[in-house]
């Protein structure tokens, strides 16, 4: 299976003050499991300066099967469109998302984006090789819905 894993385009207060910005060690972690099983591609786009055209062009080079984004509250509605960019290549692609405001506001960031198909609150390593992005069986502590909207898991 190909995972895509994403930190999305975004005015990074960090960043803008610093002039850097730490790369995402989660996604970093995650990617490390997953590469046991899977093929893996990370895409920082705050380090690589891209816009969400260049996600978009790594996402139709690449064509994962998966596609996994991490967002803090300040991000969010890029993470949208990241997950929006996603479903506009590969409309079969299973959106995961994650991250503290995934976490502490499951339900509403499932109201807002149509085009997240699960979020996953914590542990997303053992999710992706227990269940989401199309394995067998639901894994812990998820919340998401089918292709059809109805839901998956709520944890």
């Amino acid at each position: 299976m190909k995972v895509c894993l994403i930190s999305p385009p975004y005015n990074s207060a960090v960043k803008s003050v610093v002039g850097v910005s730490s790369p995402p060690l989660g996604l970093a972690y995650i990617a490390s499991v997953l590469r046991q099983s899977h093929e893996v591609k990370i895409i920082d786009s705050n380090i690589l300066n891209y816009t969400i055209g260049d996600v978009e062009r790594e996402l139709r080079s690449f064509n994962p099967d998966v596609v996994g984004i991490t967002s803090v509250t300040p991000s969010i509605y890029e993470a949208y469109k990241v997950a929006e960019t996603a479903k506009k290549v590969r409309e079969d692609c299973t959106v995961v998302l994650g991250g503290p405001h995934a976490t502490f506001m499951p339900r509403q960031t499932m109201e807002e984006c149509k085009y997240i198909d699960i979020i996953i609150r914590s542990g997303f390593t053992a999710s992706i090789n227990s269940g989401a992005g199309g394995l067998p069986g639901p894994p812990g502590p998820i919340i998401g819905r089918f292709r059809n909207d109805s839901p998956y898991a709520i944890a």
